[in-house]
């Protein structure tokens, strides 16, 4: 239920091991999502509002997903309605992430590796050897 609701598949039906359902065997995952929302009206709410805080994300909209965690219905489980209100306690971040292009995704990438590296490393009989896997893995240097 947290695929993205434009790359649902409506039009191929399948059987679901965990859905067994003997009058229709066979359903699409719209069919699925759908019977399974029916059983739960707060997970219904839910599910509505974990999509549109996820499309507003992906838009980058920050007014609109403020908007919707400010705006939530009292039907919906507590436990994620104070999960989703906690994003408030960091609204001007998460602004600025939605409006700048800018990420420390790649850097952190690269730290991540070099401290696996560095953990798996100690048969290394000299720094040098070291900084040069990473630089070899990194694409750094090439091998002439």
């Amino acid at each position: 239920m947290i695929k993205n609701r434009q790359s649902i598949d409506i039009s191929e039906y399948k059987t679901w091991r965990s859905f067994r359902a003997p009058k229709y065997p066979y359903l699409t995952e719209a069919m699925v999502i759908d019977r399974l929302l029916s059983y739960s009206e707060p997970l219904k709410e839910a599910y509505q509002v974990f999509h549109d805080i996820t499309n507003a994300f992906r838009e980058k909209d920050a007014d609109l997903f403020f908007d919707i965690i400010r705006s939530m219905s009292d039907k919906i489980n507590p436990e994620f309605r104070h999960a989703i209100q906690n994003l408030e306690n960091h609204e001007v971040g998460i602004r600025n992430g939605l409006i700048y292009p800018y990420s420390n995704g790649k850097i952190e990438a690269k730290n991540t590796h070099i401290k696996t590296l560095k953990r798996v490393s100690y048969g290394f009989r000299s720094y040098d050897n070291m900084r040069t896997r990473i630089f070899l893995t990194n694409g750094l240097i090439k091998i002439k």
